[in-house]
């Protein structure tokens, strides 16, 4: 039987939702979301005698989201004929969910000019002129994370110290003009054979209730700790999940389509049903999965001054626990590479980007840089 060298497919490796080739939950698209304004609180321009003082204070704000979306990639590796195929899944991993950073600051900025009288040598037309030299010029600027200080605020009120992963998960940067992402967030590297052939993922936020407060003894405790720059929790946490399962529909190569699938462990068969891409392309089928569950679980920690954590906690989705679930619509997309490829050729989910543009004044974000725009301008994933 000809063979199907190990190809590599996905949407991008490593894998990233911030990646426009992520694939939106929804066939109305994902945020590409970058969004910059910024103005002036205070300017002067005063001159002194022989000095000019220029003073600056300026305010920016930068918000960027990316998802719901899901990222992907595996490796096949088997064998087909006339009529059927069978290949193996590997190194398959998984990630989705939303993300969401809001940076703000502030800019100072001072310069000093100093005149300087300058004879200017012309003939009749000699005269004295004035030159500003630049003694000095510098700039102070303050960032501030807004989605850091509104969960602290949050937490603050639940009486919920330095939890802040247990509202949203705090992941690496999707943008480098934020000081810190968070999110809805889960990945899951090797869970096809585990997830009974299908790859899913489950992010989630949820909000701690912190039982130390209402019970005697413990809420000492807890008041003791926070003198330390620490604390206590211990008691429910309740939230909401969206989770996202992705399916494998067909594979097209050869010159035929591959499908009526079956999934035994790591391996998927299939059958020959009609024509599909030739060459050395293959294309894989799937369809992605959206839903909404329910979380419930129960947790503890102890921490003192912020350098030392102990603790634990379990969730569970309630519906799923249940059996039960609540599926927002299965939507297809595909997958492309070349025979033998170690690299990611593409996906096609006929995405492409939308811009809109709000209000003026501000800066807008194309192809990654800031330019001068007529608004702050939204980029959106759409299917077509």
């Amino acid at each position: 039987m000809p063979s199907v060298p190990k190809t590599l497919l996905g949407t991008s490796k490593p894998i990233s939702l911030s990646h426009p080739r992520s694939v939106p939950y929804f066939p109305a698209g994902a945020a590409r979301l970058g969004v910059q304004s910024d103005g002036s609180i205070f300017s002067a321009n005063p001159t002194v005698l022989a000095w000019n003082l220029s003073v600056g204070v300026n305010w920016f704000v930068f918000l960027g989201m990316v998802g719901p979306a899901i990222a992907l990639s595996f490796q096949i590796e088997g064998s087909h004929d006339a009529t059927s195929i069978e290949v193996e899944v590997s190194d398959d991993e998984i990630e989705g969910g939303f993300l969401l950073g809001f940076t703000a600051g502030v800019s100072v900025g001072l310069s000093i000019k100093q005149a300087e009288l300058k004879w200017v040598s012309d003939g009749w037309n000699s005269h004295v002129e004035t030159v500003w030299n630049t003694a000095l010029n510098t700039s102070l600027n303050i960032q501030f994370d807004l989605i850091d200080i509104i969960l602290s605020l949050v937490l603050k009120l639940l009486g919920e110290h330095g939890k802040t992963n247990t509202i949203l998960h705090k992941v690496d940067n999707f943008n480098s003009q934020l000081l810190a992402s968070y999110g809805l967030f889960d990945s899951v590297s090797g869970g096809f054979e585990q997830g009974a052939g299908k790859l899913s993922v489950s992010p989630s936020f949820s909000l701690p209730v912190n039982l130390a407060h209402y019970i005697p003894g413990l809420a000492q405790i807890n008041t003791s700790l926070e003198a330390m720059m620490g604390g206590f929790f211990v008691g429910p946490t309740i939230g909401v999940a969206l989770p996202a399962t992705v399916h494998f529909t067909e594979i097209q190569m050869a010159g035929k389509t591959f499908s009526n699938l079956k999934i035994n462990g790591s391996k998927i068969t299939g059958t020959a049903t009609g024509p599909g891409v030739a060459g050395l392309d293959i294309q894989v089928g799937m369809t992605r999965t959206p839903g909404l569950d329910f979380t419930l679980g129960f947790g503890t920690t102890i921490s003192v001054l912020k350098l030392f954590s102990l603790g634990g906690n379990i969730s569970v989705n309630v519906l799923a626990l249940l059996g039960l679930s609540i599926n927002l619509g299965t939507f297809p997309f595909t997958l492309k590479s070349t025979l033998g490829s170690d690299s990611i050729l593409g996906a096609d989910s006929s995405f492409r980007l939308a811009e809109v543009i709000l209000e003026e004044p501000a800066r807008v974000l194309r192809d990654g840089r800031w330019g001068a725009g007529q608004g702050q301008a939204l980029r959106l994933g759409k299917t077509q």
